[in-house]
């Protein structure tokens, strides 16, 4: 789980900027959304977690450049670590000769519980707070590597009621997920060529399989049945065939909406997460979906019922509907605005603002709403059309 994740001196981030996933104590508010891990801090105190944050601002922000950076971070917690090319890039506006750079990443310790943790090395400029199990993570001198190694052992050891025995967490870039899983001009899955498409690999397994027919039939895309068929080329090629309610014809992936697409090659990777306890960040999380899908999407993130490992969400979005107060709480709605006069992104959340947050009665006034303050300018992190664009 991620606890706190800061960058500084990367592409349009001058200055450190931080993403906090602790919850802002201020806040009172839907404490159901709220990741109870069951684990003490040092001060003696509960160490609770936000699944998920949305993140707002206009086109060319740095939403994005957020994401990626976090992805550079993830590495080391990833299948691919070893594929990840490590850019030397820094802020464009930068006279100081500062250098952004993360060295390789290297393997530090084998624990006996067949689990491994890496520590990464980085510069003074990249800072990231990583916990597994209740260890906070941090930057770490060569001389402190004997006394970390004792504090893992000992935290290892120790009895964790929500955190299950997944100790080492992935991370997933869902965007880089669907890209390397999308078909052939032909709309068939070629296996060849990546070395694993969630959505096929879902299908293979019957399983599986009735779990996403579930969540497909519960999207109301009126499809009754999907079914997985191997081309007989000498390679492995598929090609899926779908069964609509109330229609002979079967029809094949590239005849679906692109909404449907998209839901089919995200879901099994978002179902993976919420079964591991892994992170999962999405660009634009509403691409092709329905606002009301894309609300049921990150629900699932924010219900322990559906998200008893405590995976977290952070994604990027558009979409005003999420920015809702009976839905999100003020400290999981982020916002990027860029200083007009340098090109330098600020990263803040809405509970930064001193504002009655807590307040039921004036947030249920339905004049009174985030998504309108926002509209009005007063979070920044707007697009400024001037003069509009006719």
């Amino acid at each position: 789980m991620l606890i706190e994740f800061s960058v500084e001196n990367y592409k349009c981030f001058a200055t450190q900027q931080t993403l906090n996933m602790r919850p802002d104590p201020d806040i009172h508010s839907l404490d159901e959304n709220l990741i109870r891990t069951g684990l003490t801090q040092e001060n003696g105190e509960e160490l609770v977690l936000l699944p998920t944050v949305a993140i707002y601002g206009a086109n060319a922000s740095g939403k994005s450049n957020l994401l990626e950076s976090l992805n550079l971070i993830a590495p080391q917690y990833r299948e691919d670590r070893h594929k990840v090319n490590i850019p030397n890039t820094t802020f464009f506006n930068n006279t100081n000769g500062i250098q952004f750079k993360i060295t390789e990443c290297v393997k530090k310790l084998d624990l006996t519980i067949n689990s491994e943790v890496f520590h990464c090395e980085a510069s003074n400029f990249y800072i990231f707070r990583q916990a597994y199990n209740g260890l906070h993570f941090r930057q770490v001198e060569p001389t402190e590597y004997k006394n970390l190694q004792g504090v893992l052992l000992g935290v290892f050891r120790s009895d964790f009621p929500v955190i299950d025995s997944h100790y080492f967490r992935k991370y997933y870039l869902l965007n880089e997920i669907i890209k390397q899983s999308e078909p052939n001009a032909d709309g068939e899955f070629d296996l060849t060529t990546v070395q694993h498409i969630p959505l096929i690999d879902t299908l293979k397994d019957e399983a599986k399989r009735q779990k996403l027919l579930t969540l497909v039939r519960k999207a109301d895309f009126n499809i009754e049945d999907i079914k997985l068929i191997r081309l007989q080329t000498g390679r492995e090629k598929y090609s899926l065939q779908f069964k609509f309610k109330g229609q002979d014809e079967i029809l094949y992936f590239d005849a679906q909406s692109e909404g449907t697409k998209r839901f089919l090659l995200m879901m099994p990777t978002i179902v993976h997460v919420l079964e591991t306890g892994a992170i999962l960040l999405a660009d634009e999380l509403e691409q092709h979906l329905h606002p009301d899908l894309c609300k049921a999407i990150v629900e699932l993130f924010n219900s322990r019922e559906t998200n008893p490992h405590g995976s977290q969400l952070i994604f990027t979005t558009h979409n005003l509907e999420l920015m809702d107060l009976n839905r999100m709480r003020p400290d999981q709605i982020y916002f990027i605005n860029k200083d007009e006069e340098t090109g330098a992104s600020e990263l803040y959340r809405a509970s930064d603002y001193d504002m009655d947050w807590n307040n039921d009665d004036k947030w249920s006034n339905p004049a009174i709403t985030i998504q309108l303050l926002y509209e009005m300018g007063r979070f920044s992190a707007h697009p400024k059309l001037w003069g509009g664009l006719a």
